[in-house]
């Protein structure tokens, strides 16, 4: 009888502690790491101070009850810096999805996990680039909703906005192009590069102001396939209009000659012949009389396509300034070493755009919200700068929500 009442006791505890996979791995609270762009804002967490500034950690509950600054299971971070504009970053939280352990155990599921919220989870990191303080301080109104699809709260937060609109906007074209089969059995196929390619497609014709039409798609591109579609965005787009180039696919930098390619698809090893140097990209940059054009590029050896490199700037001007001012700038997963085919840049690149929730972002603020999370999550250096001889003249390309 004894045996048996042990038993069943061990039976008993082992359930309960597997109904709490997500308490027992995670914990019921976790850290988070905030940082600016410059330092030292004070971090404000749902309304409350922290008493701590940027770089800092700083320690949340994982389950949270609505308040006047929040939605429930949700983080509002206020970044405060004088002479710069508070900065508000939205978190929601995710689903843990290592509770769905529980469900295996007799049909009882999450008998810890729900109560003290630990199904949930939320980023580790929040990356922010601060813009100085350019108009009248004044209330900011911040529409939100929560992940468990309660109504949208308003938060109002003493902040300093633009109230900025960009006048007479062109049309914003694409070129998107994902390589991942190549003819040649001496040049190695890649696994990631269309789906990556279709990962921006997607987030800029739903989110941002791309339209089908003036989208391009080239999967597995050919050498002929991709001059023609050059040479077509040369003839269509004005000085007016805004252009985003993406190439995802092989790469390669020759030393001695200190030149870089992109690798079309029906390129061979044995020859150069239908190898896109990036002199000729720099070229296609320069002829396109685009008003801003953006280059993304996640290859070997990328960083090749720079007239100079640099994360950022810490004082930006207007948003209608650097509309006003053409650009030819590059985005780039990597410097000149090899890059892996599975591409973190590209996974918080397409993270960061689909969570904007600013009217108007620069390209700069843009790379400088995930390059830090790149930088620690992969081998990879991204780089950010001006396109060698194309034409730059300290603007930047603006993503403009629709």
């Amino acid at each position: 009888m004894k045996n048996r009442l042990l038993k069943i006791s061990i039976v008993l505890i082992t359930i309960s502690l597997l109904n709490s996979c997500a308490t027992i791995f995670f914990g019921t609270s976790q850290k988070v790491n905030i940082n600016s762009t410059p330092p030292g804002a004070e971090v404000y967490i749902n309304g409350l101070a922290t008493n701590k500034q940027t770089p800092c950690e700083v320690l949340i509950k994982r389950k949270v009850k609505a308040t006047e600054h929040n939605n429930k299971n949700q983080y509002n971070y206020v970044l405060k810096k004088e002479g710069y504009q508070d900065y508000l970053v939205t978190d929601n939280a995710k689903f843990n999805y290592v509770s769905l352990l529980d469900i295996y155990w007799l049909g009882i599921p999450y008998l810890i996990d729900i109560p003290n919220g630990a199904i949930w989870k939320f980023e580790k990191e929040k990356n922010v680039n601060l813009s100085v303080s350019n108009e009248t301080s004044q209330n900011k109104t911040v529409s939100t909703r929560a992940a468990d699809n309660t109504p949208p709260k308003t938060i109002i937060t003493n902040t300093v906005v633009n109230n900025e609109k960009i006048n007479n906007v062109g049309k914003y074209y694409a070129l998107i192009i994902g390589n991942n089969d190549y003819q040649d059995l001496d040049i190695p196929s890649l696994d990631e590069p269309i789906k990556d390619a279709t990962k921006l497609y997607n987030v800029l014709i739903t989110k941002y102001t791309f339209e089908k039409p003036n989208v391009i798609f080239l999967k597995n591109a050919t050498y002929e396939q991709l001059i023609q579609a050059f040479d077509d965005l040369s003839n269509k787009i004005t000085k007016n209009d805004n252009l985003l180039v993406f190439y995802a696919g092989h790469g390669w930098w020759n030393e001695a000659k200190n030149l870089g390619y992109w690798l079309p698809t029906d390129a061979k090893k044995s020859n150069t012949a239908f190898w896109i140097p990036n002199s000729r990209i720099s070229d296609y940059m320069n002829s396109i009389k685009s008003k801003h054009t953006l280059l993304i590029a996640d290859a070997c050896f990328s960083g090749s396509i720079f007239k100079t490199r640099s994360a950022f700037s810490d004082a930006q001007p207007s948003i209608n300034k650097l509309y006003e001012l053409p650009s030819k700038k590059a985005m780039t997963s990597g410097t000149l070493k090899e890059v892996p085919d599975k591409s973190v840049f590209l996974q918080y690149l397409v993270q960061r755009l689909n969570e904007n929730s600013e009217k108007y972002v620069s390209s700069d603020v843009l790379f400088t919200s995930f390059r830090q999370a790149v930088l620690n999550n992969s081998p990879t250096e991204p780089q950010y700068g001006t396109i060698q001889n194309a034409g730059d003249e300290g603007g930047e390309f603006i993503f403009i929500l629709k």
